[in-house]
């Protein structure tokens, strides 16, 4: 995306208001919001689950531990992330994944070189059960989806159907999609699963 990078705070704030918008006016229950983000989203996505354990489910994807992790990671390299972001906001999630009281899925391409595989597999240990790790084979940063194929669609809707709160027989279920630069909330119908888009 381009222009400038809003404050860590500031995207806090937004994926706050997109919770606050599911729940308060369109009045959908929080056992039925599942919490995604990506990237950077991740971080943010992460926040929001510590501060809403009443949501479903977490699925955080090419996440990194740190802001400060990341800066020693990028050192010397082509930095994707801006290093003025990188330096002046924590997105401290490897201090916060301990406090999740949700069922989580971390997702993380092993061909990845812009955040590496090894923060999603940190974040994973430090975090409570019950959680799941799904590596995807020759995956990078942004086409996880696309080179897991069915294998990912696999795991992702095992996730849902395993963390999914049994209602009516055709219910309402939520994803709260996290972005660097905006909160994004997409509802869909469906008997049985929750679908979000992968987001940078």
């Amino acid at each position: 995306s381009q222009g400038d990078f809003p404050s860590e705070s500031q995207v806090y704030e937004d994926a706050q208001l997109a919770w606050d918008y599911l729940v308060k006016q369109r009045g959908i229950h929080p056992s039925q919001i599942y919490i995604y983000g990506h990237s950077l989203g991740g971080a943010i996505a992460i926040d929001l689950a510590v501060r809403h354990p009443e949501a479903a489910g977490l699925i955080v994807e090419g996440s990194f531990t740190s802001a400060r992790a990341m800066v020693d990671f990028q050192a010397g390299i082509y930095r994707v992330f801006p290093i003025d972001l990188l330096l002046t906001q924590r997105f401290d999630s490897i201090a916060k994944v301990d406090r999740l009281q949700m069922p989580v899925l971390f997702i993380h391409g092993a061909a990845d070189t812009v955040v590496p595989t090894q923060m999603s597999k940190k974040l994973f240990d430090a975090a409570p059960e019950p959680k799941q790790l799904y590596i995807v084979p020759d995956g990078g940063h942004n086409n996880t989806a696309q080179i897991g194929g069915a294998e990912y669609l696999r795991v992702v809707n095992q996730f849902l159907d395993k963390t999914a709160v049994e209602t009516a027989p055709t219910q309402t279920k939520t994803a709260v999609e996290t972005t660097p630069t905006q909160t994004k909330t997409a509802v869909e119908t469906a008997p049985t699963q929750t679908k979000s888009a992968s987001a940078d």
